[in-house]
């Protein structure tokens, strides 16, 4: 058998790491299913500041089994290379509108952490190391970011804004010509960041039919600042 990695903070990297790009989610919730069955669909995995986030209808039975605080285990990657299982309690946040539905959100609150590295046995990983290993800078430049986005680019948030919310679209299709002579983000008053963390942004905004509020969710977290900044890039302008 392999001789297992004992350095506590390379171990807590490969944790964080495996937790921001997920592969071969399995989620065993105590009395819900079989051991090893998948994260189910409809569920979204999301890491939030290093915490297990979990994203589903606020009717299904991962929710249910939230407000139960039932123990879970999450394991993520593949047999035989790197693997991590999250041992913890499920709790419910509360209700959040991602996109366009609404989500029940459901955290993994952590009581051990394991790292398996090849066929070696898995090797416990402190909390205290787990949840250090990020980028000290990276509070302090996402509100910098946060602000800098707000004041400089006010223009591509309200085209942005007005995309996502098809207000431009629904003013055109209104349009006798089809051409109603406004810019894209002329129909939007305004909109602006409200927050801005390592797992993802809040934006809201003010158009023809109202204030919105919209969680606009990261593919991994940030693990650095310029990580944080070619995210937010690439949700506001993924075509540019």
């Amino acid at each position: 058998m392999d001789d297992a990695p004992t350095t506590a903070g390379p171990l807590a990297d490969t944790a964080r790491r495996l937790l921001s790009r997920p592969v071969d989610a399995r989620l065993l919730v105590d009395g819900l299913g079989p051991a090893g069955r998948r994260v189910a669909d409809g569920v979204e995995l999301v890491d939030h500041h290093g915490t297990p986030l979990l994203l589903c209808d606020p009717y299904a039975a991962l929710a249910s089994a939230a407000q139960d605080g039932r123990a879970a285990t999450l394991t993520l990657g593949r047999s035989g290379e790197e693997s991590v299982q999250f041992r913890g309690r499920l709790q419910p946040l509360g209700r959040d509108h991602l996109e366009d539905r609404e989500v029940e959100q459901v955290e993994l609150r952590l009581e051990t952490v394991h790292v398996r590295i090849g066929t070696a046995r898995g090797v416990p990983v402190p909390l205290s190391d787990y949840h250090g290993r990020r980028d000290p800078h990276l509070t302090s430049y996402a509100e910098a970011l946060r602000t800098h986005t707000n004041d400089g680019h006010a223009a591509e948030l309200r085209a942005f804004a007005s995309r996502l919310s098809g207000a431009a679209d629904r003013v055109l299709a209104a349009s006798p010509d089809g051409d109603s002579g406004m810019d894209p983000e002329s129909v939007v008053a305004s909109a602006e960041l409200v927050r801005l963390d390592p797992s993802g942004t809040v934006l809201v905004w003010v158009d023809l039919d109202g204030a919105h509020e919209v969680r606009l969710l990261f593919p991994h977290a940030a693990t650095c600042c310029q990580d944080l900044s070619d995210l937010l890039r690439h949700t506001l302008c993924p075509h540019g």
